[in-house]
């Protein structure tokens, strides 16, 4: 049965009928896929680029099809045999594909539609995926960019994403010009507003090319429980860390001394060492790595026993969390870097149907289109991420449509290190992106009030 489209959904479509060009900023769940499958029908589109993320592009956007728009043709463009056919109304191409795209010719793209699907991934004006689409650009006479987070670092995130859709209009015709005008850079990896007033003018600027839905105008969804864990390293590691964090480097062994050439590798090794071990090269110069403490792994253990069989996601950062935990809890199941997409399916299919109790992940091999509300309601923060966009993603996955209970997320921190700052970052990108968010969902629903 063909549910019909929410209100919500048709005033989008409408929207997206009135326009050349647009930004869905719409919350997960609210159905963006859907949208556009209905405005490709409604505006009678022949042909359609969909770029995606590659487990959004291999499953989602050719179920979502076969779901809401069987009519409509496709092919994802994707391994040895990929082809641009001529016979399809949709192409579908992960991001790491848009290099072999540009070798293809463009004939068949000339007045298409170009919809770019979690478009925060080319918030970088300098990567090689802005610099093609730039190009592609070119060749669509329509193009609409979806994201539930536009900007998850901050407002310099917007240009790149805003120049695709109507080539500086909204943000100006450079991103140095951009810059310039609202952001000073204090450090290579720090950078900063000039001042809040100007900022105001941003949310202006992009107002009319943005559709915003926000999930708390639409959706019941029940509550989030956050609940932070304290780990206390021992104290002779806390020593090793205060010296590293001085000095920028450590002592293992009178062989082996781990350094930091700069802040970013600090920040790394600071990580790997609250998570129980430091990667460094050997004389070999191959990357050799120190165990050194079990203390996070043991906090894990105990963390999962408590809930008492209750299924759990575990986030990871580093191949070493998988190694320890695996030596905790055995041969648990994994879906991170190196784990082929059937085995992904197959693992998601058995979290979604309750045979897995436990499912380590890193995020960002399941940050997009995933469906887990139906498996579970716990989320453990084995590791911590700067990434807000992974970090809003993978908590996105179980608190959405369809899940029974209320969602508890564990952060287990190591008291008085760098994890602390992690967690203050993402609470200070939140809301910085949420002031954008607030104030495009004001502009939509003064303009959804007029119509």
């Amino acid at each position: 049965m063909k549910f019909p489209l929410h209100g919500y959904q048709k005033s989008a479509v409408d929207w997206m009928l009135k326009r050349q060009c647009g930004y869905l900023a719409i919350d997960m769940g609210l159905g963006k896929t859907r949208i556009v499958l209905e405005y490709i029908r409604q505006a009678r589109i022949k042909k359609t680029l969909v770029v995606a993320p590659l487990r959004v592009a291999l499953h989602t956007w050719p179920s979502e099809i076969q779901k809401w728009a069987p009519e409509l043709t496709y092919t994802v463009l994707h391994g040895q045999n990929k082809s641009m056919r001529s016979d399809v109304n949709i192409y579908i191409i992960n991001y790491e594909g848009l290099k072999w795209l540009m070798e293809q010719p463009k004939n068949k793209l000339f007045e298409s539609l170009l919809v770019i699907d979690e478009a925060s991934m080319v918030k970088s004006p300098s990567s090689l995926r802005f610099k093609i689409l730039s190009k592609l650009r070119s060749f669509s006479h329509k193009v609409f960019a979806l994201s539930a987070s536009p900007m998850p670092n901050g407002y310099q995130d917007l240009w790149a994403q805003y120049f695709l859709l109507d080539r500086g209009k909204s943000l100006g015709p450079s991103f140095a010009q951009f810059f310039n005008k609202y952001f000073r850079r204090l450090s290579t990896f720090q950078t900063i507003t000039i001042d809040k007033q100007a900022l105001q003018e941003i949310p202006k600027r992009v107002a009319s090319t943005t559709f915003r839905l926000s999930s708390n105008d639409y959706l019941a969804l029940l509550k989030c429980i956050m609940r932070d864990i304290l780990v206390e390293l021992p104290k002779a590691i806390m020593i090793q860390y205060k010296e590293f964090e001085q000095d920028f480097a450590l002592n293992l062994s009178q062989e082996v001394t781990v350094t930091a050439v700069n802040s970013a590798m600090l920040s790394m090794r600071l990580r790997q060492l609250c998570q129980g071990f430091l990667y460094y090269e050997g004389d070999d110069e191959k990357r050799n790595v120190k165990d050194i403490h079990s203390v996070k792994v043991d906090a894990l253990v105990n963390t999962i026993q408590e809930l008492n069989g209750h299924p759990a996601l575990v986030a990871v950062q580093f191949k070493e969390d998988i190694v320890k935990i695996k030596k905790a809890l055995g041969n648990v199941p994994i879906i991170a870097g190196g784990v082929g997409s059937s085995v992904s399916t197959s693992l998601i299919d058995k979290w979604n149907t309750g045979q897995l109790p436990i499912l380590v992940v890193h995020p960002a091999s399941i940050s997009h289109g995933v469906n887990l509300q139906y498996g579970g309601n716990n989320i453990i923060w084995y590791a911590q991420t700067w990434n807000m966009e992974h970090y809003q993603q993978l908590n996105g996955r179980l608190l959405r449509q369809g899940q029974k209970k209320p969602v508890i997320i564990t952060r287990l921190l190591a008291k008085g290190t760098i994890e602390h700052k992690i967690i203050a970052a993402l609470a200070q990108k939140n809301e910085c992106q949420q002031s954008l968010l607030d104030a495009l969902r004001k502009f939509t629903n003064e303009l959804l009030a007029q119509s």
